[in-house]
């Protein structure tokens, strides 16, 4: 199971991202071995449109099973699903603490997204 958290930090006591698409960085949690890495999301962070979605294609392109966020829009909500990506509403912390909710069954999937078009 590789796990994804948008964070504006790059490692794992980096606080989530109260925005999916305009995170600074995902973090690829693999946690088979404990394996931790960085894509970086730089060119989504200033865009004027389509954040969301080129994050989503990117976290889809990293392997990630689930996303783990605090904020999905739509556009980026139908990207994860249709590629069978779960998506976990996170709390505020780190991705680290995440995480550990995670293990633990205490976050929820979301089952739709959870702010509308254009969020910033």
């Amino acid at each position: 199971m590789r796990l994804v958290i948008p964070t504006d930090g790059n490692d794992l006591d980096a606080l989530i991202s109260k925005s999916f698409g305009r995170a600074k960085n995902f973090l690829i949690i693999d946690l088979s071995s404990s394996e931790v890495s960085i894509i970086e999301n730089l060119q989504n962070v200033q865009s004027a449109q389509g954040a969301g979605i080129q994050s989503a294609q990117n976290a889809v392109t990293s392997g990630g099973d689930a996303i783990i966020t605090i904020n999905c829009g739509p556009k980026a909500y139908r990207v994860l699903s249709e590629s069978g990506v779960k998506v976990y509403k996170g709390i505020d912390g780190s991705a680290q603490k995440n995480i550990e909710e995670f293990k633990n069954n205490k976050l929820n999937i979301m089952n739709n997204a959870n702010v509308e078009s254009h969020w910033i």
